[in-house]
């Protein structure tokens, strides 16, 4: 089986980690890591990119839980990984990437919606 998730969204309603995004603290979501780890499966990066009238899928390496880390850094890591792929994509196609929310976030806003800081 397969579960798809739009993980570079900010879901404040599901759990998430302050991680760099283009250099930039932003809260991101930890379920990717949680679903691999409780699955016992990697996190493959998946896009879709617009060309006129047609769509091109594309999946990346599996991204693995370091299993060297513990389970908080493992998570950490992870999600630091997915979001310099999508980085990657963005910078190479920025018209692909469709946000239609607050991204970045002063410090006092990222504390009180993660309870740390």
């Amino acid at each position: 089986g397969f579960i798809g998730l739009l993980a570079d969204l900010e879901a404040r309603r599901i759990a998430g980690d302050v991680v760099p995004f283009f250099g930039q603290p932003a809260l991101t979501m930890s379920a990717p890591a949680a679903l691999a780890r409780a699955a016992r499966v990697p996190v493959v990066p998946v896009r879709c990119v617009a060309r006129g009238d047609r769509y091109r899928l594309s999946a990346e390496q599996p991204l693995e839980l370091d299993p060297a880390l513990d389970r908080r850094e493992a998570a950490l890591d992870l999600a630091e990984r997915l979001n310099a792929t999508f980085e990657r994509w963005i910078r190479a196609d920025p018209g692909q990437w469709a946000w239609h929310q607050r991204r970045w976030r002063d410090a006092d806003e990222l504390a009180r919606l993660t309870g740390v800081g």
